[in-house]
């Protein structure tokens, strides 16, 4: 059993004085007979002990308790309830772009805005009540329902980041009313539009949908929000300096009256100007009057059934029973089963009145969620109403009343971005309220969903978290299920089917996102390995550059000399072979040879376009092939070819001739700048020197490999 209101049982604590107050009279009484006759006589005409007198007034004070019993309004039990309501359809559309920031309008134009709608949403209780907010488009906030406080909910959470449009079209708000209303063809709308009118786009279709606002059976109230004057925007982005334009002035908001007047017109609807409430309210009135009703069944609500008639009833037969005549015989047969009855009075009176103290304990919570919860301080309305829930007694809260605890605590943590715990509340509200409020609750709990996604992969590196990219995408999936919950609850939440595919577009965002990041750790795990294999490709190539240098050197070694002397012929081969490259990436590679009969000429051949590759083949010639022929002149001849072959200077120092064609690379490297330009100089007048030698003589190419060098010096 629960108690509708429950702070009735503090009356408990008056019977208690209302006793000592009677014993006190009844010894005042008593006092003042005894001062004018004898105590005898005082004792028969005021006798100390009158039975009759305290059961009388043992009954009027039970009767006394069974009446604060029923005021407290016992409820036992529930049953199902179907409303029918005869409401109107009226729509708030509260414009939310940047030129709402403006001051002239204390505290802003949005702030002015949202109280007004607030003051409409309190005057029009029994209608139905949607906004819409628009800028540059428009969008449902809250869709037509008779459950006020959720639309002042969204009345309190409309912002100029609603709409990411600049700009004011009013055509979508006026096609978004028409297609909401209940009975399009009987009832109709009033459109009440918050606006400055400033920037108020008015093209081919919107002026379309503004015609055609008769005809779809609605209303149009604009009410102009500003000062002719006007005054500089605030930028909330810039820290709320002023907006400036292209050329760096700032830029002035004023209210555009000629604007929405023409609005007004081609809508065939009123417009006003100003920003008190009651003004907009009187003038909403007056644009009601006329319009049909429409009866609105609504859902099967669950009704407590009230049990004051039990404690009213007994209160009223104690009461009554006070008042007989024969009430001392009465009394005198009672007289044994006196103290029993005292004790089950004071008993039924403690249990009544601890309820009292845990039920208010309850309610003293809920009531300050509440308080803060008007204050905007989530944090401690969000406490209160955990508190609230944490009592002992809070299984006897009714339904109605957790539904609207766990649904402001859902909102409460939803604001301060904890979209967890939000989706806990919301979740627990589900549980309880009418078809409604679920439909609302599922609309919540989704968008504590799909938020909390966005927060967990909200830094740079969740980005690039495949799995944490998986777990959104699980999330935002089971959001979508909570959307479809809320549609098939309320068939007319349009809000609910807009959020389900923006949702399934961000779905489809990050899986294409996740599958970029899987493609692309793939390639990472290709990558080093290709990187082992050119690793292994330089090393190989290393090698053979190694082996190379390495032929080249044995190369450049001199062959013996073989000197044969006979009576026909002497022939003396000498072969020398070296590569040489001179900074252009040409090689001049010289074979000599030397101590012949004659002299040995070096055969330079081209092996590439920019490489000169010079073979020199050893030649001989017989000089003597008589057997008349004397060994001095093949001594003259040996000598001729020796001295024949032009010597250098460094040739001398190094004590062979020709040298200077011999050297090597890591010789080279060792001399000095000048060393090396020196003995490459003598390097090209020797072979130039060799191939004037070498006109007219037949050259042989012998059978040796040549090979382009694959290192220059």
């Amino acid at each position: 059993m629960t108690f509708a209101a429950p702070a009735w049982f503090f009356a408990f604590a008056a019977i208690p004085l209302i006793i000592v107050a009677l014993a006190a009279q009844r010894a005042r009484k008593r006092r003042m007979i005894e001062a004018v006759v004898s105590a005898r006589v005082a004792d028969s005409v005021f006798p100390a002990r009158n039975v009759s007198g305290a059961a009388r007034t043992s009954l009027r004070l039970l009767a006394i308790a069974a009446l604060i019993v029923a005021l407290a309004r016992p409820q036992s039990g529930s049953t199902e309830v179907r409303e029918v309501a005869k409401t109107r359809d009226i729509f708030i559309a509260v414009d939310v772009s940047k030129s709402m920031l403006t001051r002239d309008v204390s505290p802003s134009r949005l702030q002015q805005a949202r109280i007004i709608a607030s003051d409409l949403v309190d005057h029009f209780k029994d209608d139905r009540i949607g906004i819409i907010s628009f800028a540059g488009t428009a969008a449902t906030a809250a869709p037509l329902t008779l459950d006020h406080s959720a639309v002042r909910e969204t009345i309190e959470q409309l912002d100029v980041t609603n709409i990411p449009v600049g700009g004011s079209e009013l055509g979508s708000p006026i096609r978004i009313a028409g297609e909401s209303m209940v009975n399009k063809d009987l009832s109709g709308a009033l459109l009440v539009v918050l606006t400055d009118g400033e920037d108020t786009e008015v093209n081919e279709r919107s002026a379309s949908e503004l015609g055609d606002a008769s005809n779809r059976n609605v209303k149009l109230l604009t009410v102009g929000l500003g000062t002719d004057n006007g005054e500089p925007i605030p930028d909330p982005d810039r820290g709320g300096r002023p907006v400036v334009d292209r050329q760096g002035k700032t830029v002035i908001s004023r209210l555009d009256r000629d604007g929405l007047m023409e609005l007004a017109r081609i809508a065939d609807g009123n417009a006003i100007f100003t920003s008190s409430p009651a003004a907009v309210i009187a003038s909403a009135e007056e644009a009601l009057k006329g319009m049909q009703s429409t009866e609105i069944e609504q859902e099967v609500k669950q009704a407590a059934i009230e049990r004051f008639t039990w404690p009213l009833g007994a209160g009223l037969g104690l009461a009554a029973l006070s008042l007989l005549p024969g009430l001392p015989t009465l009394v005198r047969s009672l007289r044994r089963t006196s103290t029993p009855l005292a004790l089950a009075v004071v008993g039924v009176a403690t249990i009544f009145t601890t309820n009292a103290r845990a039920e208010s304990a309850a309610q003293s919570h809920i009531a300050s969620g509440d308080k803060h919860w008007q204050a905007a301080d989530h944090e401690a309305a969000l406490n209160a109403y955990r508190d609230a829930l944490n009592a002992e007694d809070a299984g006897k809260l009714d339904a109605a009343t957790r539904h609207r605890v766990t649904a402001t605590a859902g909102s409460a943590a939803y604001r301060l971005e904890r979209y967890d715990e939000a989706a806990e509340w919301f979740g627990q509200s589900l549980a309880h309220g009418t078809t409604t409020q679920r439909a609302n609750a599922e609309y919540n709990l989704a968008n504590a969903l799909a938020m909390g996604a966005e927060k967990s992969i909200a830094s740079e590196e969740a980005q690039q978290d495949i799995d944490a990219l998986k777990q959104a995408v699980a999330t935002l999936r089971t959001a979508l299920t909570h959307y479809d919950d809320a549609s098939r609850h309320r068939s007319d939440f349009p809000q609910a089917r807009s959020n389900h595919a923006k949702v399934s577009q961000r779905i489809d965002e990050l899986e294409k996102q996740i599958e970029e990041l899987e493609k692309q750790q793939e390639q990472e795990k290709q990558d080093p390995q290709d990187g082992e294999n050119d690793q292994e490709n330089e090393t190989q190539d290393q090698d053979q550059s190694d082996q190379s240098d390495q032929s080249d050197q044995s190369d450049q070694s001199d062959q013996s000399d073989q000197s044969d002397q006979s009576d026909q012929s002497d022939q003396s081969d000498q072969s020398d072979q070296s590569d040489q490259s001179d900074q252009s990436d040409q090689s001049d590679q010289s074979d000599q040879s030397d101590q012949s009969d004659q002299s040995d000429q070096s055969d330079q051949s081209d092996q590439s376009d920019q490489s000169d590759q010079s073979d020199q083949s050893e030649q001989s010639d017989q000089s003597e092939q008589s057997d008349q022929s004397d060994q001095s002149e093949q001594s003259e001849q040996s000598e001729q070819d020796g001295d024949g072959e032009p010597t250098s200077s460094r040739d001398r120092q190094r004590g062979t001739p020709g040298s200077v064609a011999q050297l090597t690379k890591e010789q080279l490297e060792q001399m000095s700048e000048e060393e090396r330009e020196q003995a490459i100089e003598e390097i090209r007048a020797l072979l130039r020197a060799r191939a004037n030698e070498a006109t007219g003589v037949p050259l042989r190419v012998p059978p040796t490999r040549l090979r382009q060098p694959e290192k220059n010096w």
